[in-house]
């Protein structure tokens, strides 16, 4: 499946606006694919909750002794960029890099 999305960097102009007509379909079937995905995304916590607090330290979950689940812990390591800043503000402006993100959302829901 092919993206129409640009694969170069786009910047926004500041206050302009463009008619989307004919795409009213479109937003209709975003705002309801995003609302579904909120719905499933917290079934899928509230479902998780109960086989979670029963496998306790467990690492493997197991339904007629085969293995269904796995609930494993890893260590992650993290460079906290507020203490870097606090501790090396020189070095964290110098490794400051600035880049464009465009944030797509759904206004009106």
């Amino acid at each position: 499946m092919t993206s129409a999305t640009p694969t170069t960097a786009r910047r926004s102009v500041p206050g302009k606006a463009v008619e989307l007509t004919g795409l009213s379909a479109v937003i209709d079937a975003l705002t309801e694919a995003k609302e579904r995905v909120k719905f499933y995304e917290q079934l899928c916590d509230d479902l998780e909750a109960p086989v979670k607090a029963r496998m306790g330290d467990a690492e493997i979950g197991l339904i007629d002794g085969e293995p269904v689940v796995s609930y494993k812990s890893t260590v992650r390591s993290g460079l906290s960029q507020k203490l870097l800043k606090e501790r090396f503000p020189l070095i964290a402006l110098a490794c400051t890099s600035n880049g464009v993100v465009s944030t797509f959302r759904l206004l009106g829901v």
